[in-house]
């Protein structure tokens, strides 16, 4: 834009310019005074001579109209350049820069990162013209003028100003300079880049004096919950208050792995109240800790809410495992054997695991509020208070990468709209997926899309999958393929026995193995000398790694040798000389090695050798006859001796009086060389059986010589890919090091969001610093707001929600509830707002905001694919539609859910009939069960799986006792055994011959998420008794129980693939009343006695 032209100007008073501190690249200013030019730059004014264009300059300062910039500066000189521009306008304004505007600077490589102070700053430098008086830009002045855009001239760059109504201005694009005949005009006064980012507007003061009106008039959802979370606390203290602590004076490790450890008690009276009190806790999972110092927790001194938040030093804790007269032993877990408990000190409940999790939530929680999270807005969006949303990019929804999720390419309408809304939602998008409409598969196509569109950004670590459940994490990232990468779980399930779920790694690993083999199996059948090369690559790893006896080794040695020189007759491929020296002399030592060992037994032979005569007066005694009996010892080792020797042996067997000073100095250095051969092995015999470290740099540079062949040969792909396999295979750490640097993904339960080894992996050293691009979290509506508070305060771009409300809700404690209550904490609004999920309450304000911004949040997916499509209709009319929510379509045909069960043939819905006069329904604890029930499914259960190999079968009750009765039931019957007092399917009915579990028996709990061919459901209550009154709540509880609640009803009744049997007493559903309270299960009974179905009874 600077015309090339240069000006050269000289000041009149050296001195003066030389004190002054001019700025170069800045704008200066030139004045005429009664025929003199005066510079001004700042508070610089000096009188200049015009060197060059003297005329030209006078009259364009006379004009009024031409932008001088100092480009040079020399110790008598300043060069000027110059721009001539049409008008010059007095004008100020600011230009709003956002995190869109960051984005774009970022995309384009001009930013190094997408900050907004990053972005003001380079607007700044390229397009702000400084002065000491004011600030200007050039713009372009088009041949037609536009009210509402306006284009400023940088350096290199153009950028494209959008102004508003409200006389707003933003940029709205960014482009490299182009060369242009439009007049150049430049706008002056206080014009300045400004940041309008989410962060600024949330913490403006009106927005934020706003915010806490709407807070006061309408309560706070996030204060709420914090209410609730220190009542928890407060109630859980207090339990450990009860239970109470006593002193200890002694400590000693018992055991080699020091995972017990006794506790010698101070006074045995408090020591025996301690374990009374403990003794009446309600559950049998309590752990007890020790510390050298007691918890704020268990004095008065702070207020309970307070409390719990410093860290104890020296905690140990541990299960009860023996009390002794004057103490007790803890047994530590298995990953805290290295804890030391501290040598006197005290003994209370450990609140270990409370305390972790509430820290957590509380960190999550204050972010969120404090709005020091890297998504600042959303504290406003969980109040349900909104200001509007930030400016984005809009994304592509499907590449090809991420059509290959989906079957045949081909995702629903529905699908494609999720995955769309995910990525562009400007804060939180929220996707329900009702029973079996892939909402795993829009998870990992969208997974593929964020990759796709990290730009400059690092691809590692930017997204996390959560949900509240480790089922539920497993789940989604079992099928998590990104670039060829899995997802890397963080964190385990607290050292459970029970964990037998699959490390994604692990399962990556032999699969890309399983992969590579198939490969080289190719290039082996087109190349059969590769099989001599693999067969070489195997026979030195064995050697260099598998412990063996001599005998075995020197098979070994000969085995390679043979290998590599068939190598050279069917390749070509031959060692370098040296390493082929090398081996050969190697291997002909180990030889002699082998011979040594057989020696060192061969006491005869060894008496041999040490006769020989090796001096002239003893050889003239009987030399020539020791040296006759060792040649007829030595034959029974044909290769002890080289040809040169035993020459020198015979010559001497045979020199009965003449033999040279030569001959016995040879003779002496042969007998030196037999003894240390036949010298006796005495290492430990570990040592004998591997190979030295001489033996393992040869074959080592042996294998590195074929390999550099190979891969500089034709075959180099074939080279790589045998290495890559032996990687995979024999170098798991190093594999799972190079997968947990690179995946794009991690995923963690909430509560392990924001662990340590999230922390360490994230390279940061708190919660507050781990943050993500993007969030997604499946099962969202089950999750704990608390807990769901601390991914989503993780969330830089988006927060993506994933689940359904029809399904199973959050989990209150009673107790927690009730005490809120009891204090008038809860008034009905409160009420309502703890017993609606989160993920609920974002879907309907979520919906309402769309209303208002025209950004889309919000989406149900449609189209189901697990079940046979009447069971799919009735799911639909039964937990949506009588909703008033769209109509979920099945998306296969019925022809897919063909089943071969006798009994069922055709039928895809059946009722077992047992009426309360086949047996009534009994008590357990608070629990109920039915044994009749239980028996007819376990006896059904064993015969259909005798005659379905692979077809699996889900058992689903209401009640723990009827799924311990069924399980019992089944262990008569040795499908099920019990192991440490807990009940498992034995291992000939647990799995399918593809590894998916074959037999689950559970409550409702354990079946969210999973899906089995064939589901039978027991219903446990008999009760024919009318109701007489229908809006007595209590009565229809006492009277249907579980079966009232619909989102339980609704997974129950969803697991199915091909076929969904209820089992129970069909008079309590068929009536009118059955109808009004709990309509699926009347409409169920109605649908078996249809074609589709079968009542059994």
């Amino acid at each position: 834009m600077l015309e090339p032209e240069i000006i050269r100007l000289r000041p009149l008073d050296q001195d003066e310019y030389i004190k002054s501190q001019w700025q170069q690249g800045d704008e200066a200013y030139l004045i005429s005074r009664q025929g003199d030019i005066y510079i001004n730059q700042q508070d610089h004014l000096l009188p200049v001579e015009i060197i060059d264009h003297e005329d030209k300059v006078k009259t364009l300062v006379a004009q009024r109209n031409t932008f001088w910039v100092i480009t040079a500066l020399t110790p008598q000189d300043i060069y000027l350049q110059k721009c001539t521009v049409s008008a010059r306008v007095e004008n100020s304004f600011k230009i709003g820069v956002d995190e869109w505007t960051a984005e774009n600077l970022s995309s384009k490589n001009v930013i190094t990162s997408d900050s907004v102070n990053d972005a003001i700053q380079w607007l700044s430098d390229e397009f702000l013209l400084e002065s000491d008086r004011t600030s200007g830009v050039f713009t372009k002045i088009p041949a037609r003028r536009s009210e509402d855009t306006l284009t400023l001239l940088g350096h290199e760059w153009q950028a494209i100003l959008e102004v508003s109504p409200d006389n707003t201005t933003t940029l709205k694009h960014i482009q490299r300079a182009q060369r242009s005949d439009e007049a150049i005009g430049v706008l002056e006064g206080e014009i300045i880049f400004a940041d309008t980012s989410q962060q600024s507007v949330v913490n403006s003061k009106e927005a934020k004096r706003k915010f806490e009106e709407a807070l006061r008039s309408h309560g706070s959802y996030v204060s709420l919950w914090e209410d609730y979370s220190n009542t928890d606390w407060e109630l859980v203290v207090e339990q450990a208050r009860e239970v109470g602590f006593f002193r200890y004076t002694k400590t000693a490790a018992k055991g080699e792995e020091s995972i017990l450890w006794e506790f010698s008690a101070e006074d045995e009276a408090a020591l025996k109240g301690f374990l009374e009190r403990f003794d009446a806790l309600d559950s049998k999972d309590f752990q007890i800790e020790s510390s050298g110092t007691k918890p704020d927790w268990l004095d008065n001194e702070k207020a309970v809410h307070e409390s719990g938040f410093d860290h104890v030093q020296d905690k140990v804790s541990g299960e009860l495992y023996r009390r002794n007269q004057n103490g007790l032993v803890l047994k530590l877990d298995d990953q805290r054997k290295q804890d030391r408990p501290a040598s006197d000190g005290y003994l209370y409940l450990s609140l270990s695991g409370h305390i972790t999790n509430r820290n957590r939530r509380q960190k999550a929680k204050d972010q969120i509020q404090s709005g020091n999270n890297p998504m600042p807005q959303l504290h406003r969006l969980l109040e349900g208070y909104a200001e509007g949303a930030r400016r984005r990019n809009t994304l592509r929804a499907l590449t090809p990468y991420a059509r290959e999720v989906f079957k045949g390419g081909s995702p629903t309408s529905k699908q494609e709209s999720a995955i769309d809304i995910a990525l562009n939602t400007p804060d939180i998008a929220i996707i329900v997926g009702p029973p079996g409409t892939g909402k795993t598969q829009v998870i990992t196509a969208l997974q593929r899309r964020l990759a796709e569109e990290s730009g400059n950004h690092e691809l590692n670590h930017q997204t996390l999958i959560s949900s509240f459940q480790h089922d539920a994490v497993d789940n989604v990232i079992a099928r998590s393929d990104v670039f060829g990468l899995p997802a890397v779980k963080v964190g385990g399930r607290g050292g459970k026995k029970s964990d037998t779920s699959a490390d994604p790694v692990d399962t990556w690993c032999q699969k890309k193995h399983q992969d590579v083999g198939l490969k080289l199996s190719d290039y082996l059948d087109s190349k059969p000398f590769l099989g001599t090369l693999r067969e070489l690559f195997t026979s030195v790893s064995t050697l260099q790694v598998a412990p063996m006896l001599p005998e075995e080794r020197q098979q070994k040695l000969d085995e390679i040798s043979s290998l590599l020189e068939k190598l050279y007759k069917e390749c070509s491929v031959r060692l370098p000389s040296s390493i082929r020296t090398d081996w050969d002399i190697w291997a002909e030592e180990h030889k002699v090695s082998l011979h040594s060992q057989k020696m060192g037994l061969d006491d005869l032979l060894i008496r041999r050798i040490r006769s020989l005569r090796t001096t002239p007066d003893s050889y003239a005694d009987d030399g020539s006859e020791q040296a006759w009996a060792l040649l007829d010892q030595v034959y029974i080792y044909p290769d002890l001796l080289n040809t040169s020797q035993k020459e020198l042996l015979e010559q001497l067997a045979n020199s009965f009086d003449c033999v040279t000073t030569e001959q016995l100095e040879q003779l002496s250095e042969l007998q030196n060389m037999l003894l240390d051969h036949t010298r006796h092995d005495y290492r430990p015999p570990v040592l004998k059986t591997v190979i030295d470290k001489q033996g393992c740099q040869i074959l080592n540079a042996l294998l590195e010589a074929i390999r550099e062949k190979i891969e500089s040969s034709q075959l180099g792909e074939y080279a790589v890919l045998e290495n890559y396999q032996q990687s995979l295979l024999n170098e798991p750490y190093r594999v799972r090091e190079a997968a947990q640097s690179y995946t794009s993904i991690l995923a963690a339960t909430c509560q392990q969001s924001a662990s340590n080894q999230m922390s360490a992996l994230k390279n940061v050293d708190f919660q507050n610093d781990i943050n993500f691009e993007s969030v997604i979290v499946d099962e969202a509506a089950r999750a704990n707001p608390l807990d769901l508070f601390i991914p989503m305060a993780m969330a830089k771009r988006r927060v993506v929600l994933v689940g359904d409300h029809r399904q199973l809700p959050h989990m209150l404690e009673p107790e927690v509830e009730k005490t809120m209550s009891v204090r008038d904490e809860l008034d009905a609004n409160r009420q309502e707002m703890l017993k609606e999920s989160l993920f609920e309450r974002l879907f309907k304000q979520l919906k309402k905001l769309e209303a208002q911004d025209g950004r889309s949040r919000v989406i149900t997916l449609d189209t189901q694919f697990r079940m046979h499509p009447v069971l799919g209709d009735f799911v639909s009319r039964n937990f949506y539609e009588n909703h008033k929510e769209e109509r979920i379509k099945s998306g296969r045909p019925e022809d897919d859910f063909k089943h071969g069960l006798k009994d069922f043939e055709n039928k895809v819905c059946a009722w077992i009939d047992l009426p309360k006069s086949d047996g009534n329904w009994k008590r357990r604890g608070t629990s109920r069960y039915r044994t009749i029930e239980a028996r007819e499914i376990a006896l059904r259960i064993k015969k259909m799986m005798e005659e379905n190999l692979n077809t699996s079968f889900g058992i689903i009750t209401f009640y723990s006792a009827q799924r311990d009765e069924i399980l019992e039931q089944l262990k008569q019957i040795d499908v099920a055994e019990k192991v440490h007092g807990n009940y498992k399917i034995r291992s000939q009915w647990s799995t399918l011959a593809n590894g998916d579990e074959r037999l689950r028996v559970g409550s409702v709990d354990a079946f969210q998420g999973k899906e089995f061919n064939v589901v039978f459901l027991s219903t446990v209550l008999t009760n024919s008794a009318s109701l007489p009154d229908l809006s007595d709540d209590k009565a229809v509880r006492k009277k249907y129980g579980f079966l009232t609640l619909e989102n339980r009803l609704n997974v129950a009744m969803s697991r199915q693939q091909q076929l969904l049997i209820c089992v129970g007493d069909a008079e309590m559903f068929k009536s009118e009343e059955a109808e009004k309270v709990v309509p699926a299960m009347n409409a169920f009974y109605e649908l078996c006695g249809g074609e589709h179905g079968k009542i059994v009874h």
